[in-house]
């Protein structure tokens, strides 16, 4: 059995095909290494623009939200306005001159 390892060694065909799967082998790991890395970093970029995204829109509804309260808020401040700017009987002043 030895010396058949010791002729196979021997041989310079075997000894090319294993390098050749050797090299092969080592290319195939580092092209899966890269493809791995460039797989994270587009998902890493993927996540970013989704972050993006969903904060450009709230920021666009709460600019909304503001624009819709402060005019709400001029509103009221209308209806107080004219509130207080009736001079017309209050509806007990009856009861106060008892």
């Amino acid at each position: 059995m030895r010396g058949y390892f010791l002729n196979l060694i021997a041989d310079s065909s075997f000894i090319g095909a294993l390098l050749g799967a050797v090299i092969t082998g080592l290319i195939a790991i580092y092209v899966m290494n890269r493809t791995n890395v460039n797989n994270r970093k587009q998902g890493k970029k993927k996540a970013i623009n989704e972050f993006l995204k969903e904060s450009f829109f709230l920021l666009y509804s709460v600019e909304g939200l503001i624009k819709h309260t402060n005019a709400y808020v001029k509103y009221q401040k209308k209806e107080e306005a004219i509130k207080r700017a009736d001079t017309g009987p209050e509806p007990n002043s009856g009861l106060a001159d008892i």
